[in-house]
């Protein structure tokens, strides 16, 4: 008898996880343009902060010109990438001059890939 009444039970568990999966798929689906814009903005930021730390790394050693350090605190970009970053970056929620230089670009570019393939995987591994 007692295996009888696990039969339902194991039915409804099946069918509870494929409407699961569809409901992500759902989502994901609804939202995915505008994911795909995040992530291109967050691209781009970073790209951009990297060139203007390049021409003030140039316009203040070669030319010895005084110009603001150009960090990317308060920059939309940055803002909506920070809260998703990992503690080990040692990014604060304080304003203490974070500067995008060559080393620290190619980390959010590695910390943006990983988001990404947490948002899109591929689609054999959505199959689990």
């Amino acid at each position: 008898m007692a295996g009888n009444a696990a039969i339902p039970f194991f039915n409804w568990r099946q069918k509870s996880k494929e409407l699961d999966k569809t409901d992500k798929h759902l989502i994901s689906k609804e939202n995915r343009a505008y994911y795909e814009r995040m992530i291109a903005a967050w691209r781009d930021g970073v790209e951009e902060a990297r060139q203007q730390h390049s021409a003030w790394d140039f316009e203040t050693s070669v030319r010895g010109a005084e110009a603001p350090y150009p960090t990317v605190e308060g920059a939309a970009w940055f803002e909506s990438l920070r809260p998703r970053l990992p503690k080990s970056l040692g990014i604060t929620d304080d304003l203490s001059g974070i500067v995008c230089d060559a080393g620290f670009a190619a980390e959010l570019h590695r910390q943006i890939n990983s988001i990404e393939r947490g948002w899109f995987p591929p689609p054999d591994a959505e199959q689990d």
